[in-house]
């Protein structure tokens, strides 16, 4: 067992503690494959499409008056511009882009998957 994990039983809560993203990814994955909302653990989250530019354009963006607007920006700026998904916890105005929060959680399984022995590089 690894530290912090007393029985087989305790590797959902495990995992959770060690996983930051881990009940979002869960809740997104479960309404695709079931066609169907479902946000158990991760209870008013939502996934929603998010647009990233480089800080020098980011008033610009925020500058655009609506979606019409602001496709037209992000496709004349393609080139440095991306769109994304963002994580988003209900009330929360703050967002997590996608890159970020899926990137984390694959740092953070590779450490479990470390810590029991399954990674040998």
């Amino acid at each position: 067992m690894p530290a912090g994990m007393t029985a087989l039983d305790d590797f959902t809560s495990f995992v959770a503690a060690r996983v930051q993203w881990q009940s979002a990814i869960e809740a997104i994955a479960n309404t695709v494959k079931h066609a169907d909302y479902r946000d158990t653990g991760w209870e008013k989250g939502t996934a929603m499409v998010a647009s990233f530019v480089p800080e020098p354009l980011q008033a610009d963006k925020d500058a655009c008056r609506d979606g019409f607007e602001l496709f037209g920006f992000m496709h004349k700026h393609r080139n440095v511009a991306w769109w994304d998904i963002a994580l988003r916890q209900i009330p929360s105005a703050e967002a997590e882009p996608g890159y970020i929060a899926f990137g984390d959680t694959l740092d953070e399984w590779r450490s479990i998957l470390d810590d029991l022995g399954y990674i040998t590089d």
